[in-house]
């Protein structure tokens, strides 16, 4: 390759240029859900194995698990052309079971008469040794530790102060729990169990330090709706998630664009709603050493936080009977948890409820979810 003085015709460099940069090039068909990746796009993520094509499960699976739904939303706001560019940073899984921090930019290029999305393309870029990377990290370490100070905590990670109400975020029997040997009932879990968690660095164990059991209703009459459990239908945030219908206490939190929302405040009509009919439920609470994100029927939902109600839980590993309450009072409580709350009106619980609505309007036409590359 010979050099040229011609500043008008970069052609011959390109390929070049985006290899040593360490950047990727993916072209998406929006409408099928195929992804073409250039071969150094691959090799970014430790393969050798070229250029190739891939469906948008399998890009599903690349992508952190905490921060899914977060490029999700960003990428929906760009179809919906509420930005004028797709830009996120996120973490891809690599050939040996590491993550990267990556950099994602794209366009979409090509829209129908209608302005729906066809075609979108981009570059992932790795940006987990970049200066400016570590100092976004490290100032992140600085924060947590100031933070862990101010409040005389001593967990590991960061905590975040919020507002809860003092009842029991809880799953009710039946929801699947992914722990190190696969998902098993929530009901079957003990103390000194290992589950999986995913809010961090990827996958990793903890173990259950207590665990108990509450049941509410008769069969004579449905359930108030503070004690009703808020219905997920599968694949409501997207294909397989979650994999199955999950129940929920109201007040239970899922996991999604790094922040905690109260299953509550999803409520659609639609993919997510109360359960009309219930009147009786049981609900089991999972407690670990510190309060973390599990992955429930395949959906990131935060462990139980003690708010106060731990003490109206039967003991579940003495195999003691029910107990059969009137509802509580209402009541709210200071405390910590591991990521901060979706606090209703702020701009992350709009933009949740917003990529729902999308989701669920997309199910009902009979077309796939929102994907990513």
């Amino acid at each position: 390759m010979s050099w040229s003085a011609n500043t008008n015709d970069f052609s011959d460099i390109w390929p070049l240029a985006v290899e040593v940069s360490g950047t990727g090039v993916w072209d998406r068909n929006v409408a099928t859900g195929e992804i073409r990746y250039s071969a150094s796009w691959f090799r970014m993520l430790g393969y050798e194995d070229g250029a190739q094509s891939n469906p948008i499960e399998v890009a599903y699976t690349r992508v952190h698990p905490e921060d899914l739904v977060y490029v999700q939303v960003a990428m929906q706001a760009h179809f919906d052309g509420e930005t004028s560019d797709y830009e996120v940073e996120h973490r891809l899984l690599c050939k040996d079971g590491s993550y990267k921090w990556v950099l994602s930019r794209g366009r979409v290029i090509q829209r129908d008469r209608h302005g729906r999305a066809l075609r979108m393309t981009g570059t992932t870029t790795d940006i987990t040794n970049t200066g400016l990377h570590k100092a976004k990290r490290a100032s992140k370490r600085v924060g947590a530790t100031q933070q862990r100070r101010k409040y005389d905590r001593c967990e590991d990670s960061p905590t975040f102060p919020q507002i809860r109400s003092q009842t029991m975020p809880c799953f009710v029997r039946g929801t699947a729990i992914l722990t190190p040997r696969g998902p098993v009932p929530v009901e079957t879990l003990t103390e000194g169990d290992a589950v999986l968690t995913v809010r961090e660095n990827g996958p990793s164990e903890r173990r259950v330090v207590w665990v108990g059991q509450r049941s509410f209703g008769t069969v004579a009459a449905i359930l108030p709706e503070e004690l009703r459990p808020v219905l997920i239908r599968a694949s409501a945030f997207g294909p397989g998630v979650p994999e199955r219908d999950l129940r929920l206490s109201p007040d239970h939190a899922i996991f999604t664009a790094n922040h905690l929302v109260e299953a509550k405040r999803l409520i659609n009509g639609t993919t997510v709603l109360r359960d009309p009919s219930c009147r009786t439920v049981t609900y089991h609470h999972i407690e670990l050493d510190a309060h973390d994100i599990l992955l429930a029927e395949n959906l990131p939902s935060e462990s139980y936080l003690d708010c106060g109600g731990r003490t109206s839980f039967t003991d579940f590993t003495a195999h003691a009977a029910p107990i059969l309450l009137r509802p509580d009072a209402t009541k709210t409580i200071g405390t910590f948890g591991c990521a901060p709350l979706a606090t209703p009106g702020s701009a992350t619980l709009r933009k949740i409820r917003a990529f729902l609505q999308t989701q669920a309007r997309r199910a009902s036409d009979g077309s796939i979810g929102s994907r990513t590359p």
